[in-house]
């Protein structure tokens, strides 16, 4: 499978200059889709991806939780995802007190709880009853210790008899756990909510943005603001700089920066009847004190269609982060390109960044639901979903990620380094692939064969080899002598200063 990496300059904030490069990787390896991806990072160089597990040869959907570094290494971490309960769209965040991460089950909305190091305590759920059934989630974590709610969620349901009334409610969680929901009465229909953290105030204080309208219609941009010891205020219009509403008026996403003082909206215009659609980036700039709007379709076609509009920022960065998935239609209605389009945003203006991510969808198709996050250190971490072919056929959707991985300068070549280089052939392989390396100085190696879940399942070498070329081989087989299944595994190669894995794909 081709990599596909872009070097870039990247203005760090930890050194004056430092190297920052974008890698794609797959990060489930399921013998069931993994669909619906949500993101949350940590401070602390930990990200949580939550997503779907759904089709054969489970028979019904289920809700994961995966950890991964948020910037890649060199290192292999076999992360495993655990399955935290039937169930489907979840939500996560991260507070101050660890990940949070809420999905519903039936009619019923469960949410768990993890520690900073994403250790998820399975035994002590909560489980609440929402208005009815529920069309999305929303959750928002308070960065510090403030004395505020550690964490917020909004929820947007119908009314179950036709699903034409909209309804949100809000419950925020603490030391005694999360509260009951609360029904948002203020505005008859709403619809959609997303929360940000206010940045007029010094401390965390929420502000919602939703939809309001007639029924399933809402179409009008309003937010309010959580007003200690006050309650919420009165909604106001999000309006651009001439007093005219936001063309925003379907899925959106809501990012807010202390350190710029912006606000960033990007969502969906009015669904057309054709297969095609506009994306919008509605901004409070700080440095003019005033809302604009920008169209920011990529004209690609005929018909464009973005979907899944996300936008994030780190809690005092200067910029934010935009992610969607767009699809190029012909003037016959025939779909025939997709892609991811990735921006950075400084002052209300985009700026493509996205240029690593041309040819994401190379072997697969690329689902329509994305995911984004940013840690606190600007580094973003991109979700999305991909059906590969192998040999003809399909195979279980999976979720890859791009990633920054960091070097703290561009060094010249250690000649006399030791350098792993380990490829394979044939690749799918059935019933037998051949791997080979070289080394350029004698060492100590050890490889070995990994399952998709991070057990080692066959040891093929280890010892000291000398400089030169080595090949061995493996026959699919696990140390025991017992035919292993199809599907993905790695293999590792080891010496005490490098590591280098490597996917296989067994067939049948």
């Amino acid at each position: 499978m081709r990599r596909l990496t872009l070097v870039i300059l990247w203005s760090c904030l930890l050194t004056s200059a430092c190297l920052a490069q974008f890698e794609i990787d797959p990060i489930t390896f399921s013998e069931s889709s993994c669909t619906n991806p949500a993101l949350a990072s940590s401070p602390d160089g930990l990200t949580m991806l939550g997503f779907e597990l759904s089709g054969d040869p489970l028979l019904q959907d289920f809700v994961a939780a995966q950890p991964l570094m948020t910037v890649k290494s060199d290192t292999y971490y076999p992360y495993n995802p655990q399955i935290l309960g039937a169930g489907s769209s979840p939500s996560i965040c991260w507070a101050w007190d660890g990940f949070h991460l809420a999905f519903v089950s039936g009619p019923m909305i469960l949410l768990f709880h993890s520690d900073s190091e994403g250790n998820w305590d399975t035994e002590n759920y909560t489980m609440l009853e929402p208005y009815g059934p529920v069309r999305s989630l929303e959750l928002l974590g308070t960065p510090w210790d403030s004395g505020s709610p550690h964490a917020y969620l909004a929820v947007h349901s119908t009314d179950g008899a036709g699903g034409q009334s909209n309804r949100v409610q809000l419950a925020t969680y603490n030391e005694a756990g999360w509260s009951d929901l609360e029904m948002l009465d203020w505005d008859p229909h709403m619809a959609n909510p997303e929360l940000a953290f206010y940045v007029g105030s010094y401390t965390p204080t929420p502000q919602l943005f939703y939809l309001g309208g007639e029924g399933l219609g809402a179409t009008i941009l309003k937010s309010s603001i959580l007003v200690p010891g006050s309650g919420w205020s009165d909604p106001v219009l999000v309006t651009d700089s001439t007093g005219m509403p936001s063309p925003i008026a379907n899925e959106f996403d809501v990012a807010a920066g202390y350190g710029s003082g912006d606000i960033d909206i990007l969502g969906l215009g009015m669904q057309p009847t054709c297969p095609c659609g506009s994306i919008h980036l509605h901004s409070y700039v700080s440095v003019i004190g005033s809302w604009q709007v920008q169209h920011v379709t990529e004209p690609y076609a005929h018909f464009d269609w973005p979907k899944s509009p996300k936008v994030a920022s780190a809690y005092e960065s200067l910029i934010a982060h935009a992610f969607w998935y767009q699809e190029a239609v012909a003037e016959d209605f025939t779909p025939f390109n997709q892609t991811l389009e990735y921006r950075t945003i400084a002052n209300g203006e985009m700026t493509d960044a996205g240029h690593f991510l041309e040819g994401a969808d190379l072997g697969g198709r690329i689902g329509s639901r994305v995911a984004l996050s940013v840690d606190y250190h600007d580094h973003p971490v991109l979700a999305w979903t991909r059906t590969d072919t192998i040999l003809g056929e399909p195979q279980p959707e999976q979720i890859w990620v791009a990633r920054n991985w960091i070097a703290s300068a561009v060094q010249e070549p250690d000649l006399n380094s030791p350098v792993l280089n380990l490829v394979a052939w044939p690749n799918p392989f059935n019933p037998q692939v051949s791997l080979a390396f070289e080394l350029n100085q004698t060492q100590a190696v050890q490889l070995d064969v990994f399952d998709a879940r991070g057990r080692r399942v066959a040891h093929l070498l280890g010892g000291v080899v000398e400089t030169g070329s080595m090949e061995t081989s493996w026959n699919g087989q696990d140390d025991s002598g017992r035919k292993l299944p199809s599907g993905v595994y790695f293999a590792r190669l080891a010496t005490d200063n490098e590591k280098v894995v490597l996917k296989l794909v067994l067939v049948e």
